[in-house]
């Protein structure tokens, strides 16, 4: 993600992980900027440093606890107004199951429901839940989006058969959650409302 972000033009982008091997295959690929280091750690050292973070894949390899600790972390060093993007599998996927247990280093799971919930636990205002879509960038990617497409509209009138609901439900196997960090937040810690 790093080295796309530079070929587009940005400078000022940083990227880090706990994996010695991602780093080396990173700089390997000419990315600059790149370093192993701890989440948890990098970001409370850096408060109000960075107007986006994004975190893909991973929070979803953390324990409940560490979630909330990583959001505190990633809140404080945002910029007001700075915005957190990540991406993990979705348990309302109907292969939600298949996401959850297709890596044994998987702790927890969210649904476009639980993400925001916990986000606006750490403080952040929701900008939206959004799904991961094939992307076209041939005829088979072209006939596999469009086969998505069709196959979509069964699982969203499943859905509101069962329950009613037909839009704004997010299926995609993998989804972002976007938040921003609040201007004046009204961070709650009573996890027995969660």
């Amino acid at each position: 993600m790093i080295l796309i972000l530079q070929r587009m033009g940005y400078t000022d982008v940083r990227g880090i992980d706990l994996s010695r091997e991602q780093i080396e295959e990173a700089i390997s690929m000419g990315a600059r900027n790149v370093e192993v280091a701890d989440a948890f750690e990098y970001l409370s050292g850096r408060r109000e440093e960075f107007n986006l973070i994004l975190a893909l894949d991973f929070i979803e390899h953390l324990t409940k606890e560490e979630v909330l600790s990583f959001l505190d972390a990633a809140h404080g060093a945002l910029v007001e107004g700075g915005i957190l993007i990540l991406s993990t599998p979705n348990m309302a996927s109907p292969f939600g199951a298949r996401m959850a247990f297709g890596d044994f280093t998987h702790e927890v799971g969210f649904t476009p429901v639980s993400i925001a919930q916990v986000l606006r636990t750490a403080g952040f205002d929701m900008v939206g839940i959004f799904p991961c879509k094939p992307v076209v960038h041939g005829l088979a990617s072209g006939l596999r989006w469009l086969a998505w497409k069709i196959l979509s509209v069964f699982v969203k009138l499943y859905l509101m058969a069962e329950t009613g609901l037909f839009e704004g439900e997010v299926h995609t196997q993998v989804m972002y959650a976007v938040g921003r960090k609040s201007a004046s937040p009204e961070v709650t810690r009573d996890l027995s409302e969660l």
